[in-house]
């Protein structure tokens, strides 16, 4: 379920625009329902709220192992004293490891 809420100013191209940006970063399987509203105190603000179902836990990946977007072999990059991996080929990155 995707919520959006704009200002009166907003147009609906910028609020359908947000909706793209949430199904840019979910399945192509994924059941997306949308709706939106507009409120007069979001002042020049767009809104948007996201709550998920039945998502499935993958197991965490390692160095090398497919990227869950593209398939390409994932980084692993080292920032203080965290660590992560990453997709050079499609920039997915924040992937818990193992």
């Amino acid at each position: 379920l995707v919520d959006v809420v704009v200002d009166p100013d907003t147009s609906i191209t910028a609020a359908t625009d947000g909706i793209g940006r949430v199904r840019d970063r979910i399945g192509a399987d994924a059941n997306v329902i949308w709706g939106g509203a507009v409120d007069e105190s979001a002042n020049a603000e767009l809104l948007v709220r996201v709550v998920v179902a039945d998502v499935r836990y993958d197991p965490p990946l390692a160095a090398g192992d497919p990227c869950p977007r593209c398939g390409a072999s994932l980084s692993a990059y080292t920032f203080g004293a965290s660590e992560t991996l990453s997709c050079d080929a499609c920039g997915y990155s924040g992937i818990g490891m193992r």
